[in-house]
């Protein structure tokens, strides 16, 4: 089996990520679970974007 290739990860990748979610997250359908699922997904992204400070990657 062969994995598909993804792009690598950037700052500027997880900032409109970032924005997407932020998006969703002012749509008042989003409530209960779902406002949940996209709020651990804005953590995942600061994560992800510390995690790219601290080893020095690519912007």
């Amino acid at each position: 089996m062969t994995l598909p290739k993804s792009k690598p990860v950037t700052t500027h990748s997880l900032a409109a990520e970032f924005e997407r979610v932020k998006a969703d997250l002012d749509d008042p359908k989003a409530t209960g679970e779902r406002r949940l699922e996209l709020l651990r997904r804005q953590a995942d992204i600061g994560d992800l974007r510390d995690a790219l400070a601290d080893r020095g990657l690519p912007r």
